[in-house]
């Protein structure tokens, strides 16, 4: 008897399906991160496994995470979904001393001035606000692949990085129509930002570079401000802080904004980056800075970010950032939340100004909430 190949696979799919839990477990504890989400979707024996399984899953493939976040009362499903993104986002952290071995003519300040400038873009253009977090990821694999032999042309190359993140961003969100997209995407309205520096032509071609030099991992892992909303979400969700204290998400993800302009950090990988611009925030309005429910969830502890968030602090402390800073400000002056006036204000003397960031004491009306409703912060 012949067998055709949509028979076959009927039977392979048959036999999957009734597989023992033992060796989903074993799968799992192997699968790649990026076949994880074809997984789910092609097979119904992924979503009917056990907690069991999916926990002692993760025990196998990270003892050392599963041993901080043994304790999280969310499906392990989920946190196997959260650990995966954290194996994931080591595998595309750019190397700070190959980037400085590349570049003679590029240094640290010259980055800062230019993802400072990204990011003013961004603002201009009303941007969906991860984007710039890519742009600057794309701009650090392209610094290390890449020798920048003038400054005159290291604009191109952030424009260019800028172009390819948001259409990678367009792409996948397939919010824009045809007609939309093709506006937006359009090389010389990035040449026009320019001050006619370069040609529509030199975009494209400078496209066409960044594009090849950008593996589709780093395209497809998540940045730091994605995981700053799963974080902040999780400690909604969990009663550490209260939905509407949009003040400790606003700063954080000021925090992040200035972590982009320093080279240092933005070698460091996301997540850890994300829980230690919240747990900052946090600190400044008197919340418990790491509690269980994202030391848990993030797999880490609050010795882990020890180190980081002193250098964030140091960060916030010394970057001038006066056009970023301008734009903070300006844009979250009126931000409707009255019953926080005295903790919007504390947030907007610390965007203001590059100066140590007292912590603040909460009313105790700010404590006391323990709504465990989300919201969706941009």
């Amino acid at each position: 008897m012949v067998v055709t190949r949509s028979l076959f696979k009927v039977y392979v799919r048959a036999a999957f399906e009734n597989l023992p839990d033992e060796l989903l477990m074993e799968i799992l504890a192997h699968l790649k991160d990026r076949d994880l989400g074809v997984a789910l979707c092609t097979s119904k024996r992924f979503y009917a496994c056990r907690e069991a399984v999916w926990r002692e899953a993760s025990a196998k493939r990270w003892p050392t995470w599963f041993a901080v976040a043994r304790g999280s009362e969310i499906p392990w499903r989920r946190q196997y979904e959260m650990l995966s993104l954290r194996e994931r986002e080591l595998l595309v952290l750019p190397s700070l001393a190959a980037i400085q071995k590349k570049q003679t003519v590029v240094n640290a300040q010259n980055r800062a001035v230019l993802t400072e400038w990204l990011a003013e873009v961004s603002w201009d253009w009303q941007l969906e606000s991860t984007i710039v977090f890519k742009a600057a990821a794309y701009l650090d694999h392209y610094l290390m692949n890449h020798s920048v032999s003038e400054l005159g042309g290291f604009q191109l190359v952030g424009i260019a990085c800028l172009r390819v993140a948001m259409g990678d961003v367009q792409q996948r969100s397939g919010q824009q129509d045809e007609e939309e997209e093709k506006k937006a995407m359009d090389p010389a309205r990035f040449a026009y930002i320019s001050d006619r520096t370069y040609t529509a032509a030199q975009v494209e071609e400078m496209t066409a570079v960044v594009q090849t030099s950008t593996c589709d991992d780093l395209r497809t892992c998540p940045n730091a401000k994605m995981f700053l909303r799963s974080f902040w979400y999780r400690s909604v969700q969990g009663g550490a802080i209260n939905k509407e204290e949009m003040h400790i998400y606003t700063l954080a993800s000021f925090f992040l904004q200035l972590a982009l302009l320093d080279l240092d950090l933005s070698t460091l990988p996301a997540s850890l980056l994300a829980a230690c611009a919240l747990a900052n925030s946090m600190e400044l309005f008197g919340k418990n800075v790491w509690p269980n429910t994202l030391q848990h969830y993030s797999a880490y502890t609050a010795a882990d970010l020890a180190t980081t968030r002193t250098k964030l602090n140091q960060v916030q402390g010394s970057t001038a950032a006066e056009h970023i800073r301008a734009l903070w400000r300006k844009h979250h002056e009126h931000h409707g939340y009255e019953e926080y006036r005295e903790e919007w204000t504390h947030a907007l003397q610390v965007i203001a100004s590059p100066c140590p960031a007292p912590a603040v004491k909460c009313t105790s009306d700010t404590m006391s909430s323990s709504s465990t409703q989300t919201i969706g912060p941009m």
